[in-house]
């Protein structure tokens, strides 16, 4: 609601002054956000193509008004979710550190985390800080950087722990729809098959490469689609499939899927 995102629009401000005032003190921590790596952004280039769009990402000055405009023109197509994912996921994990570098995601130059004591402890580290400069307190901590080091891992490891909870909940839920029939969107190609997230419910299962119908499917790591050796039939991120639940691992979180037809 609009409610939230004034709010949001007042964090993001707040966490930016108070950065301003470290950047000046020179001490704390930052919130930092590194360019996105070559290689992903020339994988990202060349799957949008594939999907129609001809957005290019090599000018580093210009990267945030070409993603900018590629989000704004899938906005409201089939294909949006997909591309959101496919953009998040060129990009580097945020991190703490006491060397500011930025923050690429938000395009701020100065960023820091003060807003949010209840959920994350380097919040916590950040109001005692400003305290310091308010209190005129010139004592240092010389351990903060190892500090940012280890707070980042276990971010880190709170966001696998996440999703490894939210994919065994989805098992157990797709454990009792064995032999069911979905539609769903290839999210993901590998050597050994492709990842199909159900468009119902968002779970996410595996096909095998062997097990996809009609020839023998080969990976075009190129082009990141998979490619029938004979017929030239094509797989990629984002088409449109059925799929029949085959079976569940509860131990391996892990769903399988058969692949019946392209939709």
């Amino acid at each position: 609601k609009e409610a939230n995102k004034l709010v949001e629009e007042f964090m993001l401000l707040t966490n930016k002054r108070v950065a301003k005032i470290f950047s000046k003190q020179k001490k704390s921590i930052y919130r930092v956000h590194d360019l996105p790596k070559e290689e992903k952004l020339v994988a990202l280039e060349r799957v949008v193509k594939n999907l129609g769009y001809k957005q290019k990402f090599e000018n580093l000055r210009n990267i945030h008004r070409n993603i900018n405009n590629l989000l704004e023109q899938v906005d409201k197509t089939p294909e949006k979710n997909l591309i959101d994912t496919l953009v998040i996921r060129s990009m580097n994990k945020a991190k703490y550190s006491t060397i500011n570098i930025g923050h690429f995601g938000l395009s701020f130059e100065k960023y820091t985390h003060f807003t949010s004591p209840i959920r994350r402890y380097p919040d916590i580290i950040v109001h005692r800080d400003l305290q310091k400069i308010l209190s005129n307190n010139s004592q240092n901590n010389p351990n903060l950087e190892k500090e940012c080091v280890y707070l980042s891992a276990r971010e880190e490891l709170a966001t696998k722990a996440e999703r490894s909870s939210i994919k065994f909940m989805q098992v157990k839920y797709m454990s009792s729809k064995i032999n069911k029939k979905y539609i769903g969107v290839i999210s993901g190609i590998m050597e050994r098959g492709v990842f199909i997230e159900i468009k119902e419910n968002k779970c996410e299962g595996f096909v095998r490469a062997k097990d996809i119908p009609g020839d023998y499917y080969v990976f075009n790591e190129k082009e990141f689609l998979m490619f029938g050796r004979n017929t030239k039939e094509e797989y990629r991120l984002g088409d449109e499939v059925l799929v029949q639940v085959k079976g569940v691992n509860e131990q391996k979180k892990q769903i399988d899927f058969l692949l019946l037809e392209k939709v």
